[in-house]
């Protein structure tokens, strides 16, 4: 942490530091729809309503505990990877308004951290012994990804800023997928095949939901985008064809088991919202079109719930 030239130093300022400030607003000023993801609440709801989608789809009905834990542990991943991206001093760091957020509400964040991870232990022994043990690995490769993009000194080694970028994006597309798929995994026999499609598809919608948020924050501008972020945002279109080929096959395919069917159609409606919004990016404030991007996740979810119900 810099200090600023010839003052003492003072040892109770907290670690997280942000040199630029965007905005100074109060919470009050800001809308629930926009304060819905300030407070990092987007991820986790979208968690936990897929959590209980993906099991609806595959048949099985999950208890309470499994979808408050999963909502439990993103919120927490999450306010931590913001909390911890905020620490960056230099100017031109790139951070948006939920860093410069979680920045001057950080007291509150990590009190909430510490309550929530208390509530998140004891519900963690109302888990299935297979969730725990494949929640435990997935848990090592997110703490190794974690060490790699906020601890190991990669410029301190000589490597470049644009080398030292991971492809966030993919990677969490990827463990986001995983973990919403796990509760499942661990309570069926069989249809492994139709779950690995169902997370596949998953994964990519994911990831794409990243890219657009990053293309909308960044424009033009993908010097320390990491190649394969950098690839991927200069052919979104084709990505998005080629994943909404993807989606409608598998939807219509007629021997396609109900599962991955309902999976493949909700993620083709969530692309399709994708590209709504990305017509109308510019009509919506930066804010305002990060919350919807995740809400696009969400509004496919309970139409095809209530259809599939009714028929």
């Amino acid at each position: 942490m810099r200090q600023s030239e010839g003052r003492a130093p003072n040892h109770s300022t907290s670690h997280l530091h942000i040199v630029q400030r965007r905005s100074t607003r109060s919470a009050a000023q800001y809308s629930l729809f926009g304060l819905w993801h300030l407070c990092s609440l987007d991820a986790p709801t979208v968690a936990a309503a897929w959590t209980w989608f993906v099991a609806f789809a595959y048949g099985i009905i999950l208890p309470w505990t499994s979808i408050l834990s999963m909502f439990l542990a993103v919120w927490m991943l999450y306010a931590a990877d913001r909390l911890l991206d905020a620490r960056t001093p230099q100017p031109g760091s790139g951070l948006e308004e939920r860093h410069h957020f979680h920045h001057r509400y950080r007291k509150r964040f990590l009190s909430s951290l510490i309550l929530l991870s208390i509530m998140l232990a004891a519900l963690l022994f109302r888990l299935t012994h297979i969730e725990l043990k494949l929640f435990s690995a997935l848990g090592a490769l997110l703490f190794a990804y974690f060490f790699l993009i906020h601890v190991w000194p990669f410029q301190s080694a000589g490597f470049s800023a644009k080398t030292n970028r991971l492809p966030k994006e993919f990677a969490v597309g990827a463990f986001f997928s995983a973990a919403i798929f796990i509760p499942t995994v661990a309570r069926v026999t069989s249809a492994y095949a139709s779950l690995l499609t169902g997370a596949i598809l998953f994964a990519l919608v994911c990831t794409l939901n990243c890219l657009y948020v990053y293309s909308w924050e960044h424009g033009g501008d993908l010097s320390g985008a990491h190649w394969t972020t950098e690839f991927a945002v200069q052919h979104k279109n084709a990505v998005i064809f080629v994943t909404l080929t993807a989606c409608a096959t598998v939807a219509l395919w007629p021997y396609a088991s109900r599962g991955p069917a309902l999976t493949a159609l909700a993620c083709g409606l969530s692309l399709l919202c994708f590209l709504i919004l990305h017509v109308f990016r510019q009509r919506t404030s930066a804010i305002h079109l990060r919350a919807s991007v995740d809400l696009a996740l969400l509004l496919p979810l309970p139409v095809i719930a209530l259809a599939v119900v009714v028929k």
